[in-house]
């Protein structure tokens, strides 16, 4: 009897935050895509540096016309060594799979949505600095609320390195124009 009340309630639960989607909005990102002339390289990924912590990087595509593709992660080892999976169809689709950068001297931001179990999406801004054509360090990573509000700030220090790739997916989406 337990379980069966267990499996309803998860159901009920389930329903109700995919009901919930139809009465919220994604929010927009603050960040606006501009198209990019600098140094910094586009012609491949971008991944987070290894540490003693983790297996796993996080990939990052710029592109020229300001958007990025990324907030996945990969082995450590596949990043640092070119073998990622690009899989362009699954992504393309998926929102949260894609935000926007700029890069204002070389003071960067890059902007994207959060996925979330359900209910809309938020967004999570990072902030930190290009240090050289290859390399960008995040210093700050802020997470919103609806409406804008700050729902937490943080300092980090994150680098992020550049792997040439001649495979680059496409940076065509439905979510930002």
């Amino acid at each position: 009897m337990k379980r069966h009340f267990f499996i309803i309630l998860i159901l009920c639960h389930f329903g109700l935050s995919v009901g919930c989607r139809k009465f919220c909005k994604d929010m927009e990102l603050s960040v606006k895509r501009n198209a990019y002339s600098g140094t910094l390289k586009t012609d491949g990924y971008y991944f987070e540096a290894a540490d003693d912590t983790s297996k796993y990087s996080e990939i990052f595509f710029l592109y020229r016309n300001g958007i990025l593709q990324g907030g996945y992660s990969e082995l450590v080892e596949k990043a640092e060594t070119g073998t990622i999976t690009i899989d362009n169809v699954q992504r393309k689709q998926i929102k949260y799979y894609w935000g926007a950068f700029n890069i204002d001297a070389s003071e960067l931001q890059i902007e994207s949505w959060l996925p979330l179990y359900a209910g809309c999406l938020r967004t999570k801004l990072r902030k930190g600095r290009v240090l050289d054509d290859t390399t960008f360090l995040i210093t700050k990573v802020v997470l919103f609320e609806r409406k804008g509000k700050v729902s937490s700030e943080f300092d980090v220090s994150d680098t992020f390195h550049f792997h040439a790739t001649l495979q680059k997916p496409d940076s065509t989406n439905d979510f930002i124009k």
